[in-house]
């Protein structure tokens, strides 16, 4: 199953096509596989190159090497950016300086982590933070010491969010639920919302679940922590 897919910035996609598969796929809990468009940012050169030879797209390196008429590429691209080449006007400098604001205002975030990778809501998400109510410390205490079919519900609820609302007190309790075996039905949603934090106590509690557990191909738990390893040493 593939779906078509426009890369917008950072890991977002906007997908174009394959929304019935896409949904199919998230209710049985995986993924698909995209063709992705992806705008060309600029290129550059190789050293001791006197031509272009590689561009740059969504983040990545790319060598000419890969196209058929590299050529043709490399003078497209030369007349587009320098079509661009001009000052940026007083909106563009505002809309920068209002996303730079935006940014500031997350002072809750603790700085060391690197929250809201891959945090953008789907509806379920915001479905069940309207359906969580109260998620201070002892309603999490009292929930998670239950333990019962009622309370993996609730916690999930909670977790959801707290995730949309309170980042840094999910990063708290994902940990905590990580930690503790009773919370099993819930450690797979935990260990991907922590993959989506740049963060070397993430990584550190991904090394140790590889340590600790045997491997086997069925722990997708194992298989995020692979991943989100793997991404972190490139």
């Amino acid at each position: 199953m593939t779906g078509l897919a426009f890369y917008y910035e950072g890991f977002m996609s906007t997908l174009l096509d394959g929304h019935h598969r896409a949904t199919a796929a998230y209710i049985e809990n995986k993924s698909i596989n995209c063709l992705t468009i992806i705008k060309v940012a600029g290129y550059g050169f190789s050293q001791g190159k006197q031509k272009p030879d590689q561009l740059y797209a969504g983040g990545e390196k790319y060598d000419f090497k890969l196209f058929k008429n590299p050529d043709r590429i490399y003078k497209y691209l030369d007349k587009i950016f320098n079509l661009r080449k001009s000052q940026l006007s007083v909106e563009e400098v505002e809309k920068i300086l209002n996303d730079c604001r935006n940014v500031w205002k997350q002072v809750d975030v603790p700085r060391e982590n690197k929250f809201g990778k891959r945090t953008y809501p789907d509806y379920l998400s915001i479905g069940f933070s309207d359906m969580a109510g109260d998620v201070s410390d002892e309603r999490i205490n009292e929930v998670m010491a239950r333990r019962d079919e009622d309370a993996d519900f609730e916690l999930e609820m909670i977790f959801k969010k707290l995730q949309l609302q309170e980042p840094a007190k999910a990063f708290e309790l994902a940990k905590r639920i990580a930690n503790d075996a009773n919370w099993r039905v819930l450690q797979e949603e935990t260990f991907r919302y922590l993959a989506s934090i740049d963060s070397e106590e993430v990584e550190d509690k991904f090394i140790k679940y590889l340590v600790d557990n045997d491997h086997d191909t069925k722990d997708l738990c194992r298989k995020i922590a692979d991943e989100y390893l793997n991404n972190r040493n490139q």
